[in-house]
């Protein structure tokens, strides 16, 4: 049973990274397969226990990739992430988790579109708020404030690092995945 849940959790994963190759035409390697194979594995044997966060994961990962490798992610897969992110949190604590994800989504937003006004420029993605507002449905107010620090750090990190500094951009989305892993 648990070798159906690995497999289609790796289908899902390699389908949706496929798809994102195709609309921007290149091809992904052998790999990048080994590695979702690989990847579903390690969080089968983390999160295993409750296959939604399971599954919450291994989207969380595709996230993940898709920022680094492209600093472009699709809305519907963040949008998609946040809804089984806030079903999980009702579903575990019920309904009073569910105001602080949305507080924090409505005033992410609110704060994106008065910094774009005010200084004229783009600080943070639509999708970077949704992600944080669905990580704030899975960890606790602490844990949040932690897991966005590091990720803060590993963001301003990345521009010391040579490889970065031609991009002139932080892949956000990436950093706040690897700073849950750390406080979950």
């Amino acid at each position: 049973m648990y070798i159906l849940y690995i497999g289609v959790s790796f289908i899902m994963v390699s389908l949706a990274t496929k798809y994102y190759h195709s609309l921007l035409d290149s091809k992904p390697s052998l790999f990048t397969y080994v590695l979702n194979a690989l990847v579903c594995i390690v969080f089968f044997d983390l999160f295993g226990h409750s296959l939604a966060l399971y599954a919450l994961f291994c989207l969380f990962y595709v996230l993940f990739v898709f920022d680094y490798k492209f600093l472009l992610v699709p809305s519907v897969l963040t949008y998609t992430v946040f809804i089984l992110a806030l079903s999980y949190s009702y579903i575990e604590s019920g309904l009073s988790t569910l105001y602080l994800p949305l507080a924090i989504l409505a005033a992410g937003l609110l704060l994106k579109v008065l910094f774009e006004q005010v200084l004229q420029r783009k600080l943070l993605g639509s999708a970077d708020i949704v992600v944080m507002a669905s990580l704030m449905s899975l960890l606790s107010l602490q844990s949040f404030f932690y897991a966005l620090i590091i990720a803060s750090l590993l963001g301003l990190a990345s521009f010391l690092l040579p490889c970065f500094r031609a991009k002139k951009k932080a892949p956000f989305i990436s950093a706040l995945f690897v700073s849950t892993l750390m406080v979950f």
